[in-house]
């Protein structure tokens, strides 16, 4: 299928996406100045000087001493009466990545840009009346090498190893959108796609609902689901209730981290639910693209892959690897003539892209597509 076919498929779902953008600051109040009062003989009392509480900043992800694969999304609390301007996280004491001026100023950290080996981290917070640093925190780095590459001992004449380039397109949750949408554009150009559900999710039609990933969107129904399957679909694991598999949010409704037992029960029962349907899912994708190597290895019990979230490099073929698929992210701002270049790139280099659109409010993303 030629790339303006490509191109003209992204510019119409272009149409159903829309981005969600989140834009929040962290202004705690000025303490009240206090008011004169008379004392108990009639005369007043000194005026309470106005308080100011200090900044402080302190990482809340990773966790000191924690071990990281992949990408790393890394979090701060920021407290105090200041206004804050922007977070500086560094890495080794260097600066890491640029500057940080939007609430909740995290950062997603490539670790496979950085030596396998014990690193510190820490955030600078500039503040409108006093600047801080944060505690370290001590990380390991400990990404898994790339599969080894094998070739024939001796190729074929005139045949190239390399494959030409491909174009697919996943989504994420099972979103009713992806059937009443996007299933008919696809279908317009004899094309299908990939959806990892959220098998607690599916049947949840209105919102809203009680859904942890999005409780303000509507899910397919099973009879959508296997739909999609009978239409050529591929449909993958998105776990049964969408946890973080390796860390935990408090603020977002998981206070603590999940234990082995309960990371295999997400892969073993949101496979089992599937199959339930006559579907057989043999690929997965981790919620929030949280995930560790011990997590990885339980992965890679029951599914053939893994694909992240905020894994954001390039796929060189032949060297990439099953779990840790990296993408490149489509923001709103993002055009199609940038997309289109992203294609001449992956024929050109046969390097795999996953193109991402927004879909979702806050950090969630359909992701459109993979090319390689």
């Amino acid at each position: 299928m030629s790339k303006d076919t490509f191109v003209a498929v992204i510019k119409q779902l272009r149409l159903f996406l829309a981005l969600a953008v989140m834009l929040a600051t962290t202004l705690a109040p000025l303490q009240p100045v206090a008011a004169a009062s008379l004392n108990a003989n009639g005369g007043n009392s000194p005026s309470a000087a106005a308080k100011t509480a200090p900044t402080t900043v302190t990482i809340t992800s990773p966790a000191n001493g924690s071990t990281l694969v992949g990408t790393q999304m890394i979090k701060v609390s920021v407290t105090g009466s200041a206004t804050v301007n922007s977070v500086q996280y560094k890495l080794d004491g260097n600066n890491l990545g640029s500057p940080v001026t939007a609430a909740p100023y995290s950062l997603n950290w490539d670790t496979t840009t950085t030596t396998n080996a014990s690193h510190k981290l820490t955030a600078v917070v500039n503040a409108s009346r006093q600047n801080a640093t944060s505690p370290t925190v001590t990380v390991t780095v400990n990404n898994p090498p790339p599969p080894p590459i094998t070739s024939p001992t001796t190729p074929p004449t005139n045949t190239s190893l390399a494959p030409a380039a491909k174009v697919s397109f996943t989504f994420d949750d099972g979103l009713a959108s992806t059937f009443t949408n996007v299933q008919p554009i696809l279908a317009k150009y004899g094309m299908t796609g990939t959806d990892y559900v959220i098998t607690g999710c599916i049947g949840m039609t209105t919102a809203p609902n009680t859904c942890h990933a999005n409780t303000d969107t509507t899910y397919m129904s099973w009879n959508q689901v296997e739909t999609l399957q009978n239409d050529g679909w591929e449909i993958g694991s998105h776990t049964v209730t969408h946890p973080y598999l390796a860390t935990s949010d408090a603020t977002d409704g998981q206070p603590n981290v999940l234990t082995p037992a309960q990371v295999t029960q997400e892969l073993v029962q949101s496979k089992a639910d599937l199959a339930a349907h006559g579907i057989n899912a043999t690929d997965f994708s981790t919620p929030y693209g949280d995930y560790n190597n011990a997590v990885l290895a339980q992965i890679a019990k029951y599914y053939a892959s893994e694909r992240g979230f905020a894994d954001q490099n390039n796929n060189d073929w032949p060297a990439y690897n099953d779990y840790i698929i990296n993408d490149y992210q489509v923001e709103g701002t993002t055009t199609v003539a940038q997309v289109e270049a992203k294609i001449d790139d992956a024929i050109a280099n046969h390097r795999w892209y996953r193109e991402q659109f927004a879909d979702y409010p806050k950090e969630r993303r359909a992701v459109i597509p993979w090319i390689w």
